[in-house]
């Protein structure tokens, strides 16, 4: 807890100077055959509602708390060191992401240079990996799609940031079920 508080107190500094430095302007087709849309809506729906059920959960099960904390500080540590080292502009026809607590989180500023790799992509998928049922799994799957389905239409990351993503989120999971054995042992029933 002490490692997530004191990162997340220095998250909006750090994309004051994301938002302050150019760039490169990745060519995407995926982006460029796709009509740009706001999904604002729906796409914090789907990264609010599982965290919050993620939190619930973690209350009932307190390995899935260990497991889904320890695997986003350390996926909130490589997304750190992941936008310092690649510069992205946004892509040409993003359609801003309008989220009230994002913008609490960032420090008030809009983002749109948070791009390599999508956190809302990661967030979803390490939440998937951390539920232990197989229904709690299948529906978080769902939202994982839904969430990838959604960023591309809004055009908020490049392809490549979304499908990064997801071996990130797999990788801090694996590394936390490592880290600590307690974690990895998750064969509970809701």
């Amino acid at each position: 807890m002490a490692v997530l508080l004191s990162t997340a107190s220095q998250m909006p500094a750090f994309f004051v100077y994301l938002e302050a430095r150019p760039g490169a302007l990745l060519y995407d087709p995926i982006l460029n055959a796709l009509p740009p849309v706001d999904l604002s809506g729906p796409i914090f729906v789907l990264i609010y509602v599982p965290v919050v059920y993620a939190i619930i959960r973690s209350l009932l099960t307190p390995t899935v708390l260990i497991h889904f904390l320890t695997g986003y500080v350390l996926l909130l540590l490589t997304r750190i060191l992941t936008l310092w080292i690649t510069p992205l502009d946004p892509p040409l026809a993003l359609v801003p992401l309008v989220d009230p607590l994002g913008l609490v989180l960032y420090g008030g500023i809009p983002v749109t240079r948070d791009l390599f790799f999508s956190g809302h992509t990661a967030t979803a998928f390490l939440i998937y990996q951390c539920l232990p049922s197989k229904i709690e799994k299948r529906v978080s799957g769902v939202v994982v799609v839904l969430m990838v389905i959604g960023l591309l239409l809004q055009h908020i990351h490049y392809a490549v940031d979304i499908v990064a993503a997801i071996p990130f989120a797999y990788l801090c999971a694996k590394a936390t079920a490592k880290l600590i054995p307690l974690a990895g042992g998750q064969n509970e029933n809701p």
